[in-house]
């Protein structure tokens, strides 16, 4: 999901800020500053080398866990988080987690920024639960398919859209044994770019994030569906625990449920209220005085 981050980027120039393809290239002394877990992405290693040599890297984390990933080349493996010197994270949770597990760098937290609110323009005639994001284990997407599968007695024209990225081993294995079981009224595609997911959510009613498992940050596919204008639920997973009062959260069948049965357009308009508040624009200010200070 990079696309979103030219947003907080655009914001920042013409400050001496670089994106990631820069980073080999950038002096020494360049404040490099990177907007997503790099090491989804092909030349991860390069970028690792190159965090080395600067003096002020800033990392953006967007997940923490309790205990660490140590697999080679991702976000909480050794190689990568011994060579961050300033580390942004989204909660307070997430910072705490950090020292716990006897983080040395800087940690600062920063809110997860949020695109403009553009809402659909028609809610759907036939009811479509909607899911996307990165294929990992803990997004809970069986629990989507279940609850899809218990609500089709009271809603036979249900259908589930899943659009998630395979970009790992362990996620195109997971993905492959969710496919399995939803046959019927689920379809599954590739992930797709942000103009392009916004066109698919127009064409459902609600968006649905079940994650399972103690994750700690902010997740930035909730808050493109939000931006999109579409009523949100989720799972009480720690991940979310910022958006208590904006989504729909508990018994995710029976959230799904009131959302089928009425549209609910007080909770869209706090979502909406969340999405302003929480501009990219806005976090771009608090980046950049981050930055400064630090130059001082």
């Amino acid at each position: 999901m990079g696309d979103y981050n030219k947003s907080l980027i655009k914001y920042l120039r013409p400050a001496n800020i670089y994106t990631p393809e820069e980073l080999p290239f950038i002096e020494p002394e360049s404040i490099a500053y990177i907007e997503h877990q790099y090491a989804l992405y092909s030349n991860q290693d390069k970028w690792i080398a190159s965090l080395r040599r600067l003096k002020t890297p800033f990392v953006k984390m967007h997940c923490v866990y309790e205990q660490p990933l140590m697999l080679r080349g991702t976000l909480e493996s050794s190689d990568y988080i011994n060579v961050m010197k300033n580390i942004i994270v989204h909660t307070q949770e997430a910072k705490t987690i950090l020292l716990r597990r006897g983080v040395t760098a800087n940690i600062h937290v920063i809110a997860h920024g949020c695109l403009e609110y553009s809402p659909q323009e028609i809610i759907p005639n036939e009811p479509r639960i909607f899911s996307f994001g990165f294929g990992l284990r803990y997004k809970g997407i069986e629990v989507a398919v279940k609850t899809v599968k218990n609500l089709l007695p009271e809603f036979p024209n249900l259908s589930y859209l899943g659009v998630f990225g395979e970009e790992s081993v362990p996620a195109k294995h997971y993905l492959k044994d969710i496919k399995i079981l939803a046959t019927g009224n689920f379809t599954f595609l590739d992930y797709q770019p942000i103009d392009e997911l916004k066109k698919l959510a127009q064409t459902c009613s609600l968006a649905l994030f079940p994650y399972v498992g103690e994750v700690y940050g902010a997740s930035g596919a909730v808050r493109l569906a939000m931006a999109w204008g579409l009523p949100v639920v989720t799972s009480k997973a720690s991940l979310f625990d910022d958006l208590k009062d904006v989504a729909l959260q508990g018994d995710i069948e029976n959230q799904v449920r009131k959302i089928l049965k009425e549209y609910p357009q007080e909770q869209v308009k706090i979502q909406q209220n969340f999405i302003e508040k929480y501009s990219w624009e806005n976090m771009a200010d608090r980046h950049a005085a981050l930055f400064n200070a630090i130059i001082v």
